[in-house]
């Protein structure tokens, strides 16, 4: 299935119908970003967990390009445990030259920025019966690509639907994902290429991007919420200029929608070595 909300792409787009009902074109009425496109509303209509019919789901972006045999180990992953959700060793995709470059073997982290970084994998991870094929546990992802159990993923509502257009969708989803009875890891056997956009300086991309975060520590991070993250949302990206208002109301804002979006949580603490 495809997703798109851009009139210059649609030309090029309405080829896929050669392709004769293998591939759905879902046109959004208005800019979605990947949460929206997920979901089904008055905007977009339907939704990708809802209009599919498949056992698994394989979200990718769309400025990915996938390697050899990169789709199969996934789904042997999930076949073997539905509530395993999978992502592909991401590779980097120069977005001036479009030069295909393969990324060492590293796990998603994130800092008390909501940043996600990668961190390294010891030697000893993968040194079992697969080898240097061995899943690798995650504490977080990139989170526009991955796969997983359709069923699972309804099962723990899909992603934050109150969140806004794009940003932290990623952490949020990983929290989620561990602290809902799943389990996330990384493929080594499986890559896939993407390119890292440059992040525009607007304001509507901005405030999306902290008032997601903010939203992700209210639900998820319980007694970590006790850290000064206003001010961590307020310096992100280094935007100084930020409107207080939007921080200072936060909470105003979500009262009530918050609700319970969680499901059968159970607390998970990561730790170093």
């Amino acid at each position: 299935m495809v997703y798109e909300n851009r009139d210059d792409s649609k030309e090029k787009l309405d080829q896929l119908e050669i392709f004769q009902g293998k591939i759905k074109l879902i046109r959004n009425k208005k800019r979605e970003g990947l949460i929206g496109s997920c979901f089904s509303s008055a905007a977009s209509g339907t939704a990708a967990a809802q209009a599919d019919e498949g056992d698994v789901l394989v979200i990718l972006d769309s400025h990915c390009k996938v390697n050899k045999a990169w789709l199969e180990p996934l789904l042997y992953a999930i076949a073997k445990d539905p509530k395993m959700v999978v992502c592909p060793l991401i590779d980097v995709i120069d977005r001036v030259t479009l030069e295909y470059q393969p990324s060492p073997v590293v796990r998603g982290a994130f800092n008390w920025y909501l940043q996600l970084k990668c961190d390294n994998v010891f030697s000893y991870e993968m040194e079992g019966l697969e080898g240097p094929t061995t899943p690798i546990r995650s504490p977080a992802m990139a989170g526009g690509i991955f796969a997983i159990n359709r069923h699972y993923f309804n099962e723990i509502g899909q992603y934050d639907e109150g969140m806004e257009l794009w940003g932290g969708e990623n952490l949020e989803i990983s929290l989620r994902i561990w602290m809902c009875g799943g389990q996330l890891f990384i493929l080594p056997c499986s890559r896939v290429g993407h390119i890292n956009k440059h992040i525009p300086n607007q304001p509507t991309v901005i405030k999306a991007l902290t008032y997601n975060s903010l939203r992700l520590v209210h639900i998820w991070l319980d007694e970590y919420k006790g850290r000064d993250w206003k001010e961590v949302a307020q310096r992100k990206r280094s935007h100084s200029d930020y409107p207080r208002t939007l921080i200072s109301n936060f909470e105003l804002k979500t009262t009530g929608d918050l609700g319970k979006t969680r499901i059968s949580v159970s607390p998970q603490v990561w730790r170093r070595a």
